[in-house]
Formats: C-alpha cells, structure tokens, sequence
C-alpha cells in the first residue's frame, strides 16, 4: 500500500523523486518536475504532480523556508541545503506555475477533492506556495 498524506512528501511518487534528486541535486532535475507541471499539455498526472510539489518544497528549502516534515528534515535537508541551485526570481515564478497548476488542474486536485481531509490539503499547498513566495 502506498503513503498518502496531505503533506507534500506524504506519498511515494514525491518520496522516489526527492530521493533521486538528493544523488544528483542539480538545477536540471528541479527546473524539469516544475516544467512538466507548469507547461503540461491537458490535465496533470497525479505523479508529475507530486513530483511538482517536491521540486516546490526544495525552492522553498532553498530559499531558507524548509518544510518541517521530519522524515525530509533528517534525510535530505542537509543534502538540499548545499546544493548550490541559485534561487532567482524565475525559478521562483517556476514554481509558483507549477504549484498553482497543481491545484487547479490536475489529477492530484480531483483526487483530493473526492475526500473528506480536501480542505488540508489545500491548506498545505497554501502554505508551501507562501514559503516560496515570502520565506522567513
């Protein structure tokens, strides 16, 4: 059985992807899961929105506002932490699309729309979509 939570490392998709990026932490695999997100022909896949999500959560990390997920926080922040990704404004805007895309349309939002807890998910993604645009 797969992980499902609200948070944005709370299932497996965004888990492999974090995981793939902390052994090749560069600015290409990042830009690459907000890109399929943010330019995505048609509707979203789940996966590539989790996948977006992650990527977002590592802007966000980068720019001094990482998620206190502790699973994140122990295994992979030290590692996103150096990677040496500059953080300008249009890596930002990136992804912000992509996280805006996410819940607006996309698999991963029709899912979450079907369930009880829909409110906080959304509420995460608020949060994470302000850790990118206002980090502390």
């Amino acid at each position: 059985m797969g992980t499902w939570g609200t948070g944005a490392f709370e299932n497996d998709n965004a888990l492999d992807w974090i995981g793939e990026f902390c052994e090749d932490p560069g600015d290409a695999g990042l830009r690459a899961a907000l890109l399929a997100a943010a330019d995505a022909d048609g509707l979203l896949e789940a996966p590539e929105a989790e996948s977006a999500l992650a990527a977002a959560e590592i802007v966000a990390a980068l720019k001094g506002a990482p998620t206190t997920d502790a699973v994140v926080v122990e295994d992979y922040l030290p590692i996103i932490t150096r990677a040496s990704i500059p953080v300008g404004a249009e890596l930002s805007a990136l992804a912000l699309r992509a996280i805006d895309r996410v819940v607006s349309d996309s698999e991963l939002k029709e899912l979450w729309d079907e369930l009880e807890d829909a409110t906080a998910w959304y509420d995460e993604v608020a949060t994470l979509r302000q850790r990118v645009v206002h980090p502390r």
